[in-house]
């Protein structure tokens, strides 16, 4: 996808900023067991510099236990799953299941409704030409990678290759989504998007990078006041990668395989075989 201006940048910031919120929250959440101990989540938020807003613990029970209804009555499943609290999701839903989501936003996190609107015309720009990218690729039989960025940006990123793969990876491995092993969360997000499309049965792509952006990340997090989210040297950058490596491989069941294996990038597909 490419960014044709200054306004789509702040566009993809400004829904970062808000994905990073429900990420945080979504985290704890599958971290500890589905945790209702709903101050602990406050002071989660407040290790990233969220205390300003204006978010109680009684507005952290809502959104859980709204969307454990949710799955509940859509899924019959009685937790959050991994990316849940998607936000390009929730801007496209049509069907006024995330409403109450869209409801929170303006009232906690001071959205005004005309930034809404106007994230999700953006939103279904995106969805249109990622239709147009993807019908493309089927049709010439190739594979896509959206590769990873600043962590200004990646959290939506994230949440966006989710919401690719439950459309388009359901039979073959057409997507794969980068994970940097710099990040302290690297070995949280590889299980997460593996226990998401084995809870979907899709195909999982992984495209493993060390990283970059070093000095900006550690930067940033001095500037914004939250903890830096890359490892403090190369050796742990390594030994992330390592271990990344090997969790890839025990993921593997026995009726499984790798069907490409590129030493350069170490991108591995995935085909789960019935």
């Amino acid at each position: 996808m490419k960014i044709s201006s200054f306004g789509d940048v702040n566009k993809l910031k400004r829904m970062n900023e808000i994905q990073n919120f429900f990420r945080l929250i979504e985290n704890f959440y599958l971290e500890n067991n589905g945790s209702k101990n709903y101050e602990d989540y406050i002071k989660h938020l407040k290790l990233y510099n969220l205390e300003i807003l204006n978010i109680s613990a009684k507005d952290i029970e809502y959104l859980i236990l709204k969307m454990e209804d949710i799955n509940k009555e859509i899924l019959n499943k009685e937790k959050i799953l991994p990316f849940d609290f998607n936000v390009h999701e929730i801007f496209l839903e049509k069907n006024n299941k995330y409403e109450f989501l869209l409801t929170f936003m303006e009232k906690k996190l001071d959205i005004k409704v005309e930034e809404l609107n106007i994230l999700k015309d953006y939103t279904k720009i995106l969805e249109s030409r990622l239709s147009q990218v993807f019908s493309y690729a089927i049709e010439k039989n190739c594979s896509i990678m959206i590769d990873a960025e600043q962590s200004y940006l990646q959290h939506y990123f994230d949440y966006f290759s989710a919401h690719v793969f439950k459309i388009y990876n359901k039979k073959n491995s057409i997507l794969s989504a980068t994970l940097q092993c710099y990040l302290n969360s690297q070995m949280q997000r590889l299980d997460k998007l593996h226990k998401f499309c084995r809870e979907y049965n899709l195909k999982i792509g992984i495209k493993l990078v060390r990283g970059a952006y070093m000095n900006e990340e550690n930067q940033l997090a001095k500037e914004n006041g939250y903890p830096t989210p890359i490892c403090k040297s190369a050796e742990e950058t390594h030994d992330n990668y390592n271990k990344s490596l090997a969790r890839l491989f025990e993921f593997l069941e026995e009726d499984e395989k790798v069907i490409k294996l590129s030493m350069i990038h170490l991108l591995f597909y995935f085909i789960y075989l019935n």
